[in-house]
């Protein structure tokens, strides 16, 4: 299940926020990718595969053929805004770019807010918005590059505040992999953030 803000408008949850379902549509894959803008460093890198992954569905759709001849397939990249990686001349692998969209409110109070974030949103749009509406207790993290999905990972923090001071939980899909294309050990497991779930701010 993902989310879709359909409005920017003052803080109205009954009509800011609508929830869709993910439709299978067809992935996006593309082959010999420049990925020169796809990270921070503006490093030269040629990737062999790039698929972009626009809806949790598609992930399961793609691992579930990836997995099938995982043998005869190349590794898997995660690769999320690109910052605080260092990409080589050739990247050798199928890389995964998760850009599924949306923000949704999930609980208010007076005390405080709750919003769920899909994995592709940028973080300091993310940021920019919650300040626009008056939610408060991300805004020390402005202008950290990257995209929501991979910010838990980081424990982004800046300026005394830390992602960890908000962030309740996260979802993400975990797939077991054999043969050690990945990581080692030989049996090993590939968890990708999907949703950043209940990141909880304050109502100004």
């Amino acid at each position: 299940m993902g989310y879709v803000m359909t409005s920017v408008s003052r803080l109205d949850s009954s009509t800011q926020f609508a929830m869709t379902t993910d439709l299978p549509a067809s992935l996006l894959t593309r082959e010999l990718v420049d990925l020169s803008h796809g990270n921070t460093m503006a490093l030269a890198c040629v990737a062999d595969t790039v698929v972009t992954l626009t809806a949790e569905a598609q992930l399961d759709d793609f691992m579930a053929n990836y997995t099938k001849d995982i043998a005869q397939n190349k590794p898997l990249f995660v690769l999320s805004g690109g910052s605080n990686v260092l990409l080589p001349a050739h990247l050798n692998a199928i890389v995964l770019q998760p850009q599924m969209r949306g923000i949704s409110l999930t609980a208010q109070t007076d005390s405080y807010v709750d919003i769920a974030v899909m994995a592709g949103e940028n973080w300091h749009d993310l940021v920019v918005y919650t300040v626009s509406q008056g939610w408060y207790g991300l805004e020390n993290l402005a202008l950290i590059p990257g995209l929501t999905g991979a910010a838990p990972v980081q424990n982004i923090g800046a300026y005394g505040v830390q992602l960890e001071d908000c962030l309740q939980y996260v979802r993400a899909i975990t797939y077991p992999l054999k043969l050690g294309i990945i990581s080692q050990p030989p049996t090993a497991s590939l968890a990708i953030v999907t949703a950043f779930l209940n990141v909880r701010l304050i109502p100004g």
